[in-house]
């Protein structure tokens, strides 16, 4: 009866130390969530659902853009058979929809996440249709400190955009941005704060600016 208490009690120091150590790597990881700095590189203009904003050109003619889903989920990195330390943080994902696009191909999606150096990872997929499917077209960059695509400042209707990234295909056929049926789009201008303000067809010299 000794012997089977003492192994008993063997059993329960080594759950104790287990459960222990799983709430110490899980429980008490870091956790990089949004401050209030980095929403100057956040487009809350996506926040309101089914919102639609308009662009419109120099011969009047539009494209709408439709809120569809914006939130914020808390992702983790990282376990217990990966390499260096696991966190948690915070992930925002921003799905809109093209209104006046193919309706297989209507989906710009946006994605943006905390990183455990305090700085943004910015993802943005931009469609394309190639007259016979959608793909997407994917940009991947960083804020405050933007390095990989070239950034501009924009006035449009008086007010003043100053984190501008240019965002180009590479302007063959099968490579233009699917804004509207038969669009020939090859280059999108994404604010850090605002998202998507404008984009140019310069095929046709047509150039779309938000109605804002």
């Amino acid at each position: 009866m000794k012997k089977f208490r003492l192994t008993y009690y063997l059993f329960l120091i080594s759950l104790t130390l287990f459960c222990s150590c799983e709430t110490n790597i899980f429980g008490e990881s870091e956790y990089h969530k949004f401050s209030n700095l980095d929403y100057q590189y956040i487009p809350e203009v996506y926040k309101q659902t089914d919102k639609i904003i308009e662009f419109i050109n120099q011969n009047n003619e539009t494209v709408q853009l439709k809120n569809f889903s914006y939130r914020i989920v808390k992702e983790s990195y990282g376990g217990l058979l990966s390499e260096g330390e696991s966190f948690y943080y915070d992930k925002l994902w921003i799905q809109l929809i093209l209104v006046d696009a193919y309706s297989n191909c209507q989906n710009l999606d946006i994605s943006i996440s905390k990183s455990e150096k305090g700085d943004l990872f910015h993802r943005v997929t931009i469609p394309k249709f190639t007259g016979t499917s959608c793909g997407g077209t994917v940009f991947q960059f960083r804020s405050p400190e933007t390095t990989e695509y070239s950034k501009v400042d924009m006035t449009i209707n008086n007010q003043v955009y100053n984190d501008v990234l240019v965002l180009e295909s590479s302007g063959n056929i099968n490579n233009y941005f699917s804004m509207y049926k038969n669009s020939t789009i090859h280059k999108i201008y994404y604010d850090l704060k605002y998202g998507v303000i404008g984009f140019d067809d310069t095929t046709n010299n047509l150039e779309f600016r938000i109605k804002n």
